[in-house]
This record gives structure tokens, sequence and C-alpha cells, in this order.
């Protein structure tokens, strides 16, 4: 699964290129409206493993919470690679995990003593 923000409007996504063929576009699907929408790669680079691909999302396109499906595809329209996407603006750098109960859920607090009868 692939996170992001919602502030960044330039994002990055690394894959696994199947074909091996040049991608050109990142069609996203909103899972809750069931719009898709189709992006321009701005650029695309390769490492030894994987591909990085870039490109500007509109303002106001991911919503916070959503999840996405998309599809990368290549210029004879393709799929080289899939995948779903989820967006929150929660600080995940760091190796820090996603809360999904962030500033809603207070967890119960205990002394831990017990008594045990015999």
């Amino acid at each position: 699964m692939t996170i992001f923000n919602t502030t960044d409007l330039s994002k990055s996504i690394n894959y696994f290129n199947r074909k091996g063929t040049i991608a050109t576009d990142v069609v996203f699907t909103n899972e809750a409206t069931n719009v898709s929408t189709n992006f321009n790669v701005d650029s695309l680079s390769n490492t030894s493993y994987y591909d990085v691909l870039n490109f500007t999302a509109t303002d106001g396109y991911f919503n916070e919470n959503d999840f996405y499906l998309f599809e990368i595809k290549d210029a004879s329209g393709d799929i080289i690679f899939k995948d779903k996407l989820f967006v929150t603006n929660q600080d995940i750098s760091n190796n820090l995990i996603y809360d999904i109960n962030k500033n809603r859920y207070k967890p119960n607090t205990t002394t831990n003593e017990y008594t045990i009868y015999e």
C-alpha cells in the first residue's frame, strides 16, 4: 500500500515495473465515489530494483482518510503496476506507524494490580 498526504502536490511512487515499458499515465480511482482521474507522468527514473515515478496532483484531489486504487499505464494503455493508496496527514516519517485511532481513542489506564486467591 502506498501512502500520500494532502499537502504536497508533487507526488512520487516507487513501484516494480512488471513489463519493463515506460510509464506515461497514472489512473487513480477513489473507492468512495468510484471516480477515476488520469495524471501524466512528469519524470521517471529507475534503480536496479524498482522505478520511481513523479507526477503533479491537482489541488484538493486527494482527500484525507480516503482510499484510492491506482494503475500505472504505458503508452499503449497496458497496466504496468496496480496498488492501493491511502491518504493521511499523519507524520509517518522515521518509521512511525499510522494510527487509525489518533485523537479519537484514549486507552484505558490501570495500575495492573491483581490479587491471587489460594
